[in-house]
């Protein structure tokens, strides 16, 4: 079959809408961590707090942070989240203002990021926050919090009215409540790539077709 320019467009916007379907996918299946404490307390924590957290398989796209909401009643002061990479290099941050004002959604309140951040697979990533009048769920958590990571353990920094890393060695089993992020699963070029080789593939077969109902109109020999 001769690759004509119309074969090339034909071939473009089918590339670009499966694109576009792969990100409406991947919209649709946004994620957030879920908690339950088994055992533990609630109480003020005014340092950093949160919990590490491995990503599985699938790298992941994080394009909100949250902190939660007791009661859903509004934040009791201003709340500054952050995702670090293990070690510290910090990768995102959030501030939501005390109120009501940012939107709830599964019992946090919700800030969009700017920009997404890519979490790799395998690697270990720590989610804190920082505030002085907002109580705290504290304990040993039922895993998984997510199909998509695995908890490693609740941490802070012991410095009260600081946010900063949360460096402390992880308590195994458990999490201080707070930050949360919303994500998506990042699919891997190898599914990028099936997919746009099957969307070609048909166009080249429709193709072909068409030019043989063509010929048999004609009574020609396809």
């Amino acid at each position: 079959m001769k690759i004509t320019s119309c074969t090339i467009r034909s071939l473009h916007r089918v590339v670009v809408r499966l694109v576009l379907l792969l990100s409406l996918v991947a919209s649709a299946r946004a994620q957030i961590l879920t908690f339950q404490v088994s055992s533990g307390s609630t109480s003020l924590f005014y340092d950093t707090v949160g919990y590490a957290f491995t990503v599985k398989q699938d790298p992941l796209s994080v394009h909100r942070l949250g902190v939660n909401d007791i009661g859903g009643d509004g934040l009791d002061s201003m709340n500054i989240i952050g995702l670090w990479r293990e070690g510290g290099s910090l990768l995102a941050t959030a501030i939501l203002p005390s109120g009501r004002s940012a939107p709830l959604e599964s019992g946090f309140r919700w800030f969009d990021l700017t920009t997404p951040v890519l979490l790799d697979a395998n690697t270990t990533y720590r989610l804190g926050v920082q505030a002085n009048l907002d109580m705290r769920a504290s304990g040993f958590v039922n895993d998984p919090i997510s199909p998509n990571v695995n908890l490693v353990g609740a941490v802070r920094n012991n410095q009260q009215g600081n946010f900063t890393y949360p460096g402390t060695v992880p308590f195994s089993g458990q999490a201080i409540v707070g930050p949360n992020m919303g994500y998506t699963v990042v699919p891997e070029p190898s599914t990028l790539a099936l997919v746009v080789a099957a969307g070609i593939a048909i166009v080249i077969h429709r193709r072909i077709n068409l030019r043989r109902r063509l010929a048999r109109a004609l009574g020609l020999r396809p």
